[in-house]
Protein backbone atom coordinates (compact mmCIF):
# COMPACT_ATOMS: atom_id res chain seq x y z
CA UNK A 1 0.00 0.00 0.00
CA UNK A 2 2.81 2.39 0.91
CA UNK A 3 4.50 1.56 -2.38
CA UNK A 4 1.37 2.50 -4.35
CA UNK A 5 1.12 5.82 -2.48
CA UNK A 6 4.77 6.62 -3.21
CA UNK A 7 4.31 5.71 -6.89
CA UNK A 8 1.21 7.92 -7.15
CA UNK A 9 3.07 10.78 -5.47
CA UNK A 10 5.95 10.67 -7.95
CA UNK A 11 3.52 10.37 -10.88
CA UNK A 12 1.66 13.50 -9.76
CA UNK A 13 4.97 15.30 -9.17
CA UNK A 14 6.11 14.46 -12.71
CA UNK A 15 2.88 15.81 -14.19
CA UNK A 16 3.19 18.99 -12.12
CA UNK A 17 6.79 19.58 -13.20
CA UNK A 18 5.88 19.03 -16.86
CA UNK A 19 2.98 21.48 -16.59
CA UNK A 20 5.19 24.08 -14.92
CA UNK A 21 7.85 23.59 -17.60
CA UNK A 22 5.36 24.05 -20.42
CA UNK A 23 3.96 27.08 -18.67
CA UNK A 24 7.46 28.56 -18.49
CA UNK A 25 8.05 27.94 -22.20
CA UNK A 26 4.67 29.45 -23.08
CA UNK A 27 5.24 32.50 -20.89
CA UNK A 28 8.79 33.06 -22.10
CA UNK A 29 8.08 32.69 -25.78
CA UNK A 30 4.45 33.85 -26.15
CA UNK A 31 4.00 36.79 -28.50
CA UNK A 32 6.18 36.68 -31.60
CA UNK A 33 6.53 32.92 -31.21
CA UNK A 34 3.69 30.58 -32.07
CA UNK A 35 4.93 28.18 -29.42
CA UNK A 36 2.32 25.48 -30.03
CA UNK A 37 3.20 25.34 -33.71
CA UNK A 38 6.90 25.31 -32.87
CA UNK A 39 6.45 22.52 -30.32
CA UNK A 40 4.49 20.48 -32.88
CA UNK A 41 7.34 20.98 -35.36
CA UNK A 42 9.88 19.84 -32.78
CA UNK A 43 7.94 16.74 -31.77
CA UNK A 44 7.21 15.72 -35.38
CA UNK A 45 10.72 16.32 -36.71
CA UNK A 46 12.65 13.59 -34.92
CA UNK A 47 14.68 16.05 -32.90
CA UNK A 48 16.24 14.63 -29.77
CA UNK A 49 15.80 15.92 -26.23
CA UNK A 50 19.13 17.73 -26.55
CA UNK A 51 17.60 20.05 -29.17
CA UNK A 52 14.84 21.21 -26.81
CA UNK A 53 17.40 21.95 -24.10
CA UNK A 54 19.66 23.78 -26.56
CA UNK A 55 16.74 25.81 -27.96
CA UNK A 56 15.72 27.01 -24.50
CA UNK A 57 19.24 27.77 -23.34
CA UNK A 58 20.03 29.70 -26.54
CA UNK A 59 16.94 31.85 -26.30
CA UNK A 60 14.96 30.16 -29.09
CA UNK A 61 11.37 29.16 -28.81
CA UNK A 62 9.93 28.45 -32.19
CA UNK A 63 9.28 30.43 -35.30
CA UNK A 64 7.03 33.29 -36.18
CA UNK A 65 6.05 32.50 -39.75
CA UNK A 66 2.62 31.10 -39.13
CA UNK A 67 0.82 34.22 -40.24
CA UNK A 68 2.42 36.99 -38.18
CA UNK A 69 2.42 40.23 -40.19
CA UNK A 70 3.24 43.82 -39.26
CA UNK A 71 1.06 46.12 -41.38
CA UNK A 72 1.94 49.43 -39.74
CA UNK A 73 3.11 50.75 -43.13
CA UNK A 74 -0.02 49.81 -45.07
CA UNK A 75 -1.00 52.38 -47.71
CA UNK A 76 -3.35 50.74 -50.23
CA UNK A 77 -6.01 50.40 -47.52
CA UNK A 78 -6.73 53.59 -45.61
CA UNK A 79 -6.45 52.50 -42.00
CA UNK A 80 -6.56 55.65 -39.83
CA UNK A 81 -3.23 56.12 -38.07
CA UNK A 82 -4.82 56.32 -34.62
CA UNK A 83 -6.49 52.94 -35.22
CA UNK A 84 -3.23 51.08 -35.95
CA UNK A 85 -2.30 50.64 -32.28
CA UNK A 86 -5.61 48.81 -31.72
CA UNK A 87 -5.11 46.72 -34.87
CA UNK A 88 -1.73 45.58 -33.58
CA UNK A 89 -2.92 44.85 -30.05
CA UNK A 90 -6.10 43.04 -31.12
CA UNK A 91 -4.17 40.98 -33.69
CA UNK A 92 -1.59 39.98 -31.08
CA UNK A 93 -4.33 38.87 -28.67
CA UNK A 94 -6.65 37.07 -31.07
CA UNK A 95 -4.92 36.37 -34.41
CA UNK A 96 -1.36 35.35 -33.52
CA UNK A 97 -0.13 38.72 -34.74
CA UNK A 98 -1.70 38.52 -38.22
CA UNK A 99 -2.70 42.14 -38.74
CA UNK A 100 -3.36 41.48 -42.45
CA UNK A 101 -6.36 39.27 -41.62
CA UNK A 102 -7.96 41.95 -39.49
CA UNK A 103 -7.28 44.75 -41.96
CA UNK A 104 -8.60 42.77 -44.95
CA UNK A 105 -11.79 41.74 -43.15
CA UNK A 106 -12.66 45.26 -41.96
CA UNK A 107 -11.85 46.68 -45.40
CA UNK A 108 -14.44 44.32 -46.88
CA UNK A 109 -17.06 45.04 -44.23
CA UNK A 110 -16.89 48.83 -44.04
CA UNK A 111 -13.86 50.20 -45.92
CA UNK A 112 -12.78 51.43 -42.48
CA UNK A 113 -15.76 53.81 -42.30
CA UNK A 114 -16.82 53.92 -38.65
CA UNK A 115 -20.47 54.82 -39.28
CA UNK A 116 -21.01 52.41 -42.18
CA UNK A 117 -24.45 50.81 -42.04
CA UNK A 118 -26.53 48.34 -44.02
CA UNK A 119 -29.84 49.37 -45.51
CA UNK A 120 -31.46 45.95 -45.17
CA UNK A 121 -30.18 44.77 -41.77
CA UNK A 122 -29.13 46.17 -38.39
CA UNK A 123 -25.42 45.87 -39.28
CA UNK A 124 -23.38 48.88 -38.17
CA UNK A 125 -19.79 50.00 -37.70
CA UNK A 126 -16.34 48.84 -38.79
CA UNK A 127 -17.19 45.16 -38.45
CA UNK A 128 -20.84 45.44 -39.56
CA UNK A 129 -22.11 43.76 -36.41
CA UNK A 130 -25.78 42.89 -36.29
CA UNK A 131 -27.65 44.06 -33.20
CA UNK A 132 -28.20 40.44 -32.11
CA UNK A 133 -24.46 39.66 -32.34
CA UNK A 134 -23.25 42.86 -30.70
CA UNK A 135 -25.58 42.42 -27.73
CA UNK A 136 -23.62 39.32 -26.73
CA UNK A 137 -20.11 40.76 -27.02
CA UNK A 138 -18.39 42.27 -23.97
CA UNK A 139 -16.56 44.75 -26.19
CA UNK A 140 -19.92 46.45 -26.87
CA UNK A 141 -22.00 45.92 -23.74
CA UNK A 142 -19.26 45.61 -21.11
CA UNK A 143 -17.77 42.70 -19.20
CA UNK A 144 -14.80 40.34 -19.20
CA UNK A 145 -13.69 39.28 -22.69
CA UNK A 146 -11.74 36.33 -21.15
CA UNK A 147 -8.59 37.56 -22.89
CA UNK A 148 -7.33 40.04 -20.33
CA UNK A 149 -9.68 43.02 -20.63
CA UNK A 150 -12.79 43.98 -18.69
CA UNK A 151 -14.74 46.40 -20.87
CA UNK A 152 -16.77 49.28 -19.46
CA UNK A 153 -20.49 49.10 -20.00
CA UNK A 154 -21.92 50.19 -23.33
CA UNK A 155 -25.13 50.00 -25.29
CA UNK A 156 -26.35 48.71 -28.65
CA UNK A 157 -29.18 50.08 -30.82
CA UNK A 158 -32.42 50.60 -28.88
CA UNK A 159 -30.67 49.77 -25.61
CA UNK A 160 -29.04 53.21 -25.77
CA UNK A 161 -30.67 55.91 -23.70
CA UNK A 162 -30.79 59.59 -24.55
CA UNK A 163 -27.25 60.95 -24.82
CA UNK A 164 -25.63 57.50 -25.27
CA UNK A 165 -23.89 56.42 -28.47
CA UNK A 166 -24.14 52.95 -29.93
CA UNK A 167 -20.93 51.12 -28.96
CA UNK A 168 -20.55 49.81 -32.49
CA UNK A 169 -19.57 53.38 -33.46
CA UNK A 170 -16.55 53.24 -31.13
CA UNK A 171 -13.54 52.24 -33.31
CA UNK A 172 -11.55 50.70 -30.46
CA UNK A 173 -14.42 48.51 -29.30
CA UNK A 174 -15.21 47.51 -32.87
CA UNK A 175 -11.64 46.55 -33.83
CA UNK A 176 -11.24 44.30 -30.79
CA UNK A 177 -14.70 42.81 -31.35
CA UNK A 178 -13.90 41.94 -34.98
CA UNK A 179 -10.66 40.22 -33.95
CA UNK A 180 -12.44 38.41 -31.09
CA UNK A 181 -15.25 37.10 -33.31
CA UNK A 182 -12.84 36.07 -36.07
CA UNK A 183 -10.75 34.21 -33.49
CA UNK A 184 -13.85 32.34 -32.32
CA UNK A 185 -14.76 31.38 -35.88
CA UNK A 186 -11.21 30.33 -36.78
CA UNK A 187 -11.20 28.01 -33.76
CA UNK A 188 -14.55 26.56 -34.85
CA UNK A 189 -13.39 25.98 -38.44
CA UNK A 190 -9.96 24.38 -38.03
CA UNK A 191 -8.16 27.72 -38.52
CA UNK A 192 -9.43 27.97 -42.11
CA UNK A 193 -9.79 31.68 -42.86
CA UNK A 194 -12.30 31.20 -45.69
CA UNK A 195 -14.60 28.91 -43.72
CA UNK A 196 -14.29 31.13 -40.65
CA UNK A 197 -15.64 34.05 -42.67
CA UNK A 198 -18.11 32.39 -45.06
CA UNK A 199 -19.65 29.94 -42.58
CA UNK A 200 -19.11 31.88 -39.36
CA UNK A 201 -18.44 35.60 -39.41
CA UNK A 202 -20.79 36.29 -42.32
CA UNK A 203 -22.88 33.12 -42.26
CA UNK A 204 -26.31 32.86 -43.80
CA UNK A 205 -29.00 30.31 -44.55
CA UNK A 206 -30.53 31.49 -47.82
CA UNK A 207 -28.90 31.08 -51.23
CA UNK A 208 -28.59 34.86 -51.53
CA UNK A 209 -26.85 35.14 -48.15
CA UNK A 210 -24.46 32.31 -48.99
CA UNK A 211 -23.67 33.89 -52.35
CA UNK A 212 -22.95 37.23 -50.69
CA UNK A 213 -20.65 35.50 -48.21
CA UNK A 214 -18.69 33.93 -51.08
CA UNK A 215 -18.38 37.31 -52.82
CA UNK A 216 -17.18 38.85 -49.58
CA UNK A 217 -14.55 36.17 -49.18
CA UNK A 218 -13.27 36.76 -52.72
CA UNK A 219 -12.71 40.41 -51.87
CA UNK A 220 -11.09 39.60 -48.51
CA UNK A 221 -8.75 37.07 -50.09
CA UNK A 222 -7.68 39.66 -52.66
CA UNK A 223 -7.02 42.29 -50.00
CA UNK A 224 -5.14 39.80 -47.84
CA UNK A 225 -2.89 38.52 -50.63
CA UNK A 226 -2.10 42.05 -51.76
CA UNK A 227 -1.08 42.98 -48.23
CA UNK A 228 1.25 40.06 -47.60
CA UNK A 229 2.80 39.75 -51.08
CA UNK A 230 2.95 43.42 -52.07
CA UNK A 231 5.43 44.42 -49.40
CA UNK A 232 2.96 46.47 -47.32
CA UNK A 233 2.89 43.94 -44.49
CA UNK A 234 6.19 42.47 -43.40
CA UNK A 235 6.41 38.92 -42.10
CA UNK A 236 7.91 38.57 -38.64
CA UNK A 237 9.96 35.43 -38.91
CA UNK A 238 13.11 34.71 -37.00
CA UNK A 239 12.54 34.08 -33.31
CA UNK A 240 15.14 31.34 -33.13
CA UNK A 241 18.25 33.40 -34.05
CA UNK A 242 20.02 32.53 -37.33
CA UNK A 243 22.62 29.89 -36.56
CA UNK A 244 26.33 30.64 -36.86
CA UNK A 245 28.16 28.21 -39.12
CA UNK A 246 31.60 26.71 -38.96
CA UNK A 247 33.20 23.85 -40.85
CA UNK A 248 32.98 21.21 -38.16
CA UNK A 249 29.81 19.38 -39.18
CA UNK A 250 31.79 16.67 -40.93
CA UNK A 251 33.13 15.53 -37.57
CA UNK A 252 29.56 15.37 -36.25
CA UNK A 253 28.75 12.81 -38.95
CA UNK A 254 31.27 10.28 -37.69
CA UNK A 255 29.97 7.24 -35.78
CA UNK A 256 26.56 8.70 -34.89
CA UNK A 257 22.96 7.58 -34.93
CA UNK A 258 21.22 8.09 -38.28
CA UNK A 259 18.10 10.28 -38.18
CA UNK A 260 17.31 10.93 -41.87
CA UNK A 261 18.72 10.60 -45.36
CA UNK A 262 19.31 13.76 -47.39
CA UNK A 263 18.33 14.63 -50.97
CA UNK A 264 21.13 12.46 -52.33
CA UNK A 265 20.24 9.47 -50.18
CA UNK A 266 23.12 10.06 -47.77
CA UNK A 267 22.49 9.49 -44.03
CA UNK A 268 22.03 12.55 -41.80
CA UNK A 269 23.13 11.95 -38.21
CA UNK A 270 21.10 12.87 -35.15
CA UNK A 271 23.89 15.13 -33.87
CA UNK A 272 23.63 17.21 -37.06
CA UNK A 273 19.82 17.33 -36.82
CA UNK A 274 20.09 18.65 -33.27
CA UNK A 275 22.89 21.16 -33.80
CA UNK A 276 21.57 22.58 -37.09
CA UNK A 277 17.88 22.20 -36.10
CA UNK A 278 16.93 20.35 -39.29
CA UNK A 279 13.37 19.48 -40.30
CA UNK A 280 11.88 18.00 -43.47
CA UNK A 281 10.72 20.53 -46.05
CA UNK A 282 6.98 20.28 -46.74
CA UNK A 283 6.48 17.92 -49.67
CA UNK A 284 4.13 20.36 -51.41
CA UNK A 285 7.10 22.63 -52.17
CA UNK A 286 9.57 19.90 -53.14
CA UNK A 287 9.47 18.02 -56.43
CA UNK A 288 7.47 14.94 -55.41
CA UNK A 289 9.69 12.71 -57.57
CA UNK A 290 12.74 13.66 -55.52
CA UNK A 291 13.83 12.24 -52.13
CA UNK A 292 12.88 14.20 -48.99
CA UNK A 293 14.91 17.33 -48.29
CA UNK A 294 15.86 18.88 -44.95
CA UNK A 295 16.71 22.39 -43.82
CA UNK A 296 16.92 24.63 -40.73
CA UNK A 297 13.52 24.98 -39.01
CA UNK A 298 13.30 28.77 -39.54
CA UNK A 299 13.93 28.44 -43.27
CA UNK A 300 11.35 25.65 -43.67
CA UNK A 301 8.57 27.60 -41.99
CA UNK A 302 9.46 30.70 -44.05
CA UNK A 303 9.26 28.59 -47.23
CA UNK A 304 5.85 27.24 -46.24
CA UNK A 305 4.45 30.71 -45.61
CA UNK A 306 5.87 32.08 -48.86
CA UNK A 307 4.50 29.14 -50.85
CA UNK A 308 1.01 29.55 -49.40
CA UNK A 309 1.00 33.28 -50.12
CA UNK A 310 1.76 32.79 -53.84
CA UNK A 311 -0.21 29.55 -54.36
CA UNK A 312 2.82 27.26 -54.75
CA UNK A 313 4.78 29.44 -57.18
CA UNK A 314 8.13 27.68 -56.65
CA UNK A 315 9.77 24.35 -55.85
CA UNK A 316 12.85 23.60 -53.75
CA UNK A 317 15.42 21.68 -55.79
CA UNK A 318 18.25 21.44 -53.26
CA UNK A 319 18.59 21.90 -49.51
CA UNK A 320 20.88 20.66 -46.71
CA UNK A 321 23.60 18.31 -47.94
CA UNK A 322 25.73 16.01 -45.87
CA UNK A 323 29.50 16.31 -46.09
CA UNK A 324 29.72 13.05 -48.02
CA UNK A 325 27.10 14.18 -50.55
CA UNK A 326 28.71 17.58 -50.99
CA UNK A 327 32.16 16.02 -51.44
CA UNK A 328 30.78 13.73 -54.16
CA UNK A 329 29.20 16.68 -56.00
CA UNK A 330 32.56 18.50 -55.92
CA UNK A 331 34.39 15.40 -57.18
CA UNK A 332 31.87 15.12 -60.04
CA UNK A 333 32.38 18.77 -60.94
CA UNK A 334 28.83 19.82 -59.99
CA UNK A 335 29.91 22.30 -57.32
CA UNK A 336 33.04 24.17 -56.26
CA UNK A 337 32.78 23.57 -52.51
CA UNK A 338 33.45 20.45 -50.49
CA UNK A 339 31.63 19.25 -47.39
CA UNK A 340 31.15 21.70 -44.57
CA UNK A 341 28.49 23.27 -42.41
CA UNK A 342 26.15 23.65 -45.37
CA UNK A 343 26.05 24.27 -49.10
CA UNK A 344 28.94 26.58 -50.04
CA UNK A 345 29.77 27.15 -46.35
CA UNK A 346 27.46 30.18 -46.42
CA UNK A 347 24.75 29.28 -43.98
CA UNK A 348 22.11 26.65 -44.60
CA UNK A 349 20.32 27.46 -47.82
CA UNK A 350 17.98 26.16 -50.49
CA UNK A 351 18.05 26.33 -54.28
CA UNK A 352 14.71 27.25 -55.82
CA UNK A 353 13.00 27.15 -59.21
CA UNK A 354 10.08 29.50 -59.80
CA UNK A 355 6.96 28.74 -61.82
CA UNK A 356 4.43 30.85 -63.72
CA UNK A 357 4.96 34.56 -63.10
CA UNK A 358 7.87 33.66 -60.79
CA UNK A 359 9.75 31.63 -63.42
CA UNK A 360 13.46 32.39 -63.74
CA UNK A 361 15.04 32.78 -67.17
CA UNK A 362 18.40 31.79 -68.60
CA UNK A 363 20.05 35.02 -67.50
CA UNK A 364 18.92 35.60 -63.92
CA UNK A 365 16.55 34.77 -61.11
CA UNK A 366 13.06 36.20 -61.26
CA UNK A 367 13.09 39.54 -59.43
CA UNK A 368 9.54 38.77 -58.33
CA UNK A 369 10.66 35.48 -56.77
CA UNK A 370 13.62 37.11 -55.03
CA UNK A 371 11.37 39.84 -53.59
CA UNK A 372 8.72 37.34 -52.46
CA UNK A 373 11.24 35.29 -50.47
CA UNK A 374 12.87 38.45 -49.12
CA UNK A 375 9.47 39.36 -47.66
CA UNK A 376 9.75 36.18 -45.58
CA UNK A 377 13.36 36.77 -44.51
CA UNK A 378 15.12 34.57 -47.08
CA UNK A 379 17.91 36.44 -48.87
CA UNK A 380 19.31 35.44 -52.28
CA UNK A 381 23.05 35.02 -51.82
CA UNK A 382 25.00 35.88 -55.00
CA UNK A 383 28.43 34.77 -53.89
CA UNK A 384 28.52 30.97 -53.74
CA UNK A 385 32.21 30.31 -54.40
CA UNK A 386 32.84 31.21 -58.04
CA UNK A 387 29.20 30.67 -58.94
CA UNK A 388 27.07 33.63 -59.97
CA UNK A 389 24.22 32.78 -57.64
CA UNK A 390 22.07 31.11 -60.27
CA UNK A 391 22.46 28.69 -63.18
CA UNK A 392 20.56 27.15 -66.08
CA UNK A 393 20.25 23.42 -66.63
CA UNK A 394 19.54 22.96 -70.35
CA UNK A 395 19.05 19.21 -70.13
CA UNK A 396 16.21 19.70 -67.66
CA UNK A 397 15.17 23.10 -69.08
CA UNK A 398 14.83 25.00 -65.82
CA UNK A 399 16.75 27.76 -64.13
CA UNK A 400 17.76 27.48 -60.48
CA UNK A 401 18.23 30.42 -58.15
CA UNK A 402 21.01 29.39 -55.80
CA UNK A 403 21.12 29.64 -52.05
CA UNK A 404 18.28 31.48 -50.35
CA UNK A 405 19.00 31.65 -46.63
CA UNK A 406 18.01 33.48 -43.46
CA UNK A 407 21.77 33.80 -42.75
CA UNK A 408 23.36 33.88 -46.21
CA UNK A 409 26.85 34.83 -45.10
CA UNK A 410 27.01 32.17 -42.39
CA UNK A 411 28.05 34.60 -39.67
Amino acid sequence: MIGIIILAFFLLLSILLFALGMGYIKQKFEGPCNWLNALDKILSSGLSNNFICNAISSGGGGTGTSGRYDCSGVSSIKVPDDYKQWVKSASDIYLSGDQAKLIALIQNESSWTINANANTTSALGLGQFLKSTAENMPEFVGGDDKHGTVWLGGCVADQCKTGQTDSRLDPQRSIYAVAHLLNTQLSAHNNNFKDAYVLGYHGGTTDAQKAEAEKGWTRIEGYYNDLITGGQCSAEIAVIPPLPYGNDTCSWEENCQVAYTDGGGWPICQAVVDKLILTEINRTIVNVDNPPKYIYLNIETALESASKSCNKCFTVTSAYRTCAYQDKLKKDGETTQGGGASNHNSGQGVDITGTGDYLCNKEQCSAKLVQLLANYGLIHFNGCGNLSGDYYLPTIAYHDCLHFSDNPKGN
